[in-house]
């Protein structure tokens, strides 16, 4: 019988990453910082009306204007971008952001809706089989497993403000809590960073396989983008 098993060997891997965290924490920034130092030809989805344009000074990278080419935040239509940046030859690949296609017009929430009208008598709770196995998981497929691309989302946190009691009075902060995905999508990732609204560019890690972020957290660098680099390539 032929043995199925060989030495596991880290060949040069793509980065998987998942930077998360309320809106103004930075999340574009960080994930064009990272991309400067993983490749020199990138390409950005950008479905946040272009905010991303902002930072040209910082990279050169081509982008996608989502309102200009779909009308709506459908699976198909992120596996159409995905599939056109690797066909085209891009080294990083940036989805910002990934949250629009859980909860976008007609994303995976509006899609189990529809897939639950039409075939479960509008019992949302049953439809939910058919709506992973047709969209979440061939556009997860798409972006963790079918391309040799590094990709980089960016995901939104549900806003809440936490009240303290300080020196100078109350002090109020805003706080990312709850990642705008499904849930469980962490364990699609390699690492998960967590951005904090008052503390721009600084990240924690939630999970790292790669071991490489400090796991006190630390600003997103290009130091840290070198780091996940020569981890990928050793």
């Amino acid at each position: 019988m032929t043995n199925l098993f060989k030495k596991a060997e880290r060949k040069d891997k793509k980065l998987r990453l998942f930077l998360r965290g309320p809106s103004g924490a930075g999340k574009t920034y960080s994930a064009l910082t990272l991309a400067k130092s993983l490749g020199k030809k990138i390409a950005l989805i950008d479905t946040e009306k272009l905010s991303s344009v902002h930072y040209t000074n910082l990279v050169d990278f081509d982008v996608i204007d989502w309102s200009e080419h779909y009308e709506s935040h459908r699976f198909d239509h992120y596996i159409e971008a995905i599939t056109q940046a690797q066909e085209s030859g891009y080294e990083v690949l940036i989805i910002d952001s990934l949250s629009h296609a859980w909860m976008g017009k007609m994303g995976i929430l509006e899609l189990n809706d529809v897939i639950a009208d039409k075939d479960f008598k509008g019992n949302t709770y049953r439809a939910w089989n058919k709506t992973n196995s047709e969209a979440f998981i061939p556009l997860m497929n798409k972006i963790i497993a079918e391309n040799d691309m590094h990709i980089i989302a960016t995901g939104r946190t549900k806003t809440e403000y936490e009240v303290s009691q300080g020196e100078r009075g109350f002090q109020v902060t805003k706080v990312g809590t709850k990642t705008q995905q499904r849930d469980g999508i962490e364990y699609e990732f390699d690492t998960i960073l967590d951005m904090q609204h008052d503390k721009s560019g600084f990240a924690y890690t939630d999970k790292d396989r790669t071991g490489v972020f400090p796991k006190e957290g630390a600003i997103i660098d290009e130091k840290i983008a070198k780091k996940y680099l020569n981890y990928l390539k050793s």
